[in-house]
């Protein structure tokens, strides 16, 4: 499925009887070519890897702030706010990782065929 084409390209200098006879003018010649090819999607997994990560450690943040810390316990809001945050984003991490996987599953289904015009100028 490959058809060839091959033309001057418009505006080129052409040779004029002015030059030289040994000076050789190079005119540039188009020559394209259509070829079918395979399209695949896929998956982005780092920006699904961090906006899973960056989600749940929103969630842990906030969730933080629903339990209370009694005055006399050895840590502090902002410690169990850090911890929860961490632990938020690791577990959103792997939540993030299944999904994409599923999301690429999915995604490898769909696939598709184009055509492409490949020039090429000499």
């Amino acid at each position: 499925m490959s058809e060839e084409e091959t033309t001057a390209v418009p505006g080129a200098p052409e040779t004029s009887e002015t030059s030289a006879p040994d000076a050789e003018v190079h005119v540039p010649v188009e020559t394209q070519e259509t070829v079918e090819v395979g399209l695949v999607r896929t998956v982005r997994y780092g920006a699904i890897l961090v906006g899973g990560a960056a989600l749940f450690a929103l969630i842990g943040f906030v969730a933080s702030f629903f339990y209370p810390v009694e005055e006399d316990a050895d840590y502090t809001v902002g410690q169990v706010a850090g911890y929860m945050i961490v632990v938020g984003a690791a577990i959103g991490l792997g939540v993030a990782a299944v999904v994409a996987l599923i999301l690429s599953r999915i995604a490898k289904r769909r696939t598709g065929s184009a055509l492409v015009v490949h020039t090429t100028v000499s």
